[in-house]
């Protein structure tokens, strides 16, 4: 028997597994903290049981449930760009004030990324 998952794209920064787990209460915090910040969102992807985390340019995330195939305009994959030519998420990230240790991940695979979710 195969498992099904849900699709999430997104654009953005998708923090590699031992990130999260290196990090320590106060930088993990701060990245959930990013929530709640207008114009980034943490996307939680994986699955509960062994989550893993991106940091996405609100509005850039497109979901696509089980047996619900969502289109994609490719006009909405043109990468979000800054006046000055700097990295959106760093930008962003720099201008909440965030901890270098968050913000060093950040620019290095700023990209489009489809990643998966499996409710367990």
């Amino acid at each position: 028997m195969s498992v099904s998952t849900d699709a999430i794209l997104f654009y953005g920064v998708c923090l590699a597994e031992n990130v999260t787990e290196e990090w320590e209460g106060e930088a993990f915090c701060e990245l959930m903290d990013l929530d709640q910040t207008p114009g980034i969102e943490i996307v939680m992807h994986q699955s509960l049981s062994c989550p893993l985390y991106g940091i996405a340019i609100a509005g850039t995330i497109t979901t696509a449930g089980r047996g619900y195939p969502q289109e994609i305009d490719p006009a909405k994959l043109n990468a979000p760009v800054l006046p000055s030519g700097r990295d959106p998420i760093d930008e962003e990230l720099r201008r909440l004030g965030v901890s270098e240790n968050v913000r060093r991940w950040a620019g290095q695979n700023t990209k489009w990324w489809m990643v998966s979710w499996w409710e367990e």
